[in-house]
């Protein structure tokens, strides 16, 4: 019978660095969140910053308290963006709920629409710079997804564009954009016949 005294004076352990200070415990910032007309649709949570009063940020020193992932949450019926980012890859994972992550290309004019359904098969969007992005809760209890920002979220570097829906709803009833829907299933993703070309 191995000894505790002997588990913790295994050599792998001399490798561990000493740590300084306690863990770091803090409440979490919650921003309520409104849409187009000032109407509640969710809430954004902050989940993992790059810390310097813990460790530095590895790669860019200057960049302590960047927000790294976020909880974002839609509410039954409503919908958040459509934004755009001119730096920024945005994924999105649903990890709660059902929703469509809809993303525009202004230069192709292509809407692109993704429906998931979290509880039978998760899914995450990545999204390069120049999309517009906006997330539609389908379904009838609170959407959820996690958020990854790259590079990291920072308030000071303001890199995001809006987009009202009702202009990319105005778009589509004029023939200017093209949507093109997807349905994401275990079995993948497949597109869904584009029956419905005059509304999002």
């Amino acid at each position: 019978m191995l000894k505790i005294e002997r588990l913790f004076q295994k050599p792998e352990f001399a490798e561990m660095p000493r740590p300084m200070s306690r863990p770091l415990v803090e409440p979490c910032r919650v921003i309520p969140t409104k849409d187009a007309f000032g109407e509640y649709n969710g809430m954004v949570v902050e989940v993992a910053k790059n810390y310097k009063e813990v460790q530095e940020n590895a790669i860019e020193k200057n960049r302590a308290n960047e927000t790294t992932v976020y909880m974002t949450t839609v509410a039954p019926g409503r919908m958040k963006g459509y934004h755009g980012h001119l730096l920024r890859t945005s994924t999105y994972t649903l990890v709660i709920g059902k929703a469509e992550v809809h993303m525009l290309n202004l230069f192709t004019k292509e809407l692109f629409v993704y429906r998931i359904d979290a509880d039978s098969a998760p899914y995450r969007t990545i999204t390069e710079p120049g999309y517009f992005i906006a997330l539609k809760n389908i379904g009838e209890s609170v959407a959820t997804f996690i958020g990854v920002p790259n590079p990291p979220y920072n308030p000071q570097i303001n890199e995001q564009l809006e987009l009202k829906p009702h202009e990319v709803e105005a778009a589509i009833t004029n023939k200017i954009v093209k949507v093109k829907r997807f349905s994401c299933t275990m079995e993948g993703v497949s597109e869904l016949p584009n029956n419905d070309v005059f509304s999002v």
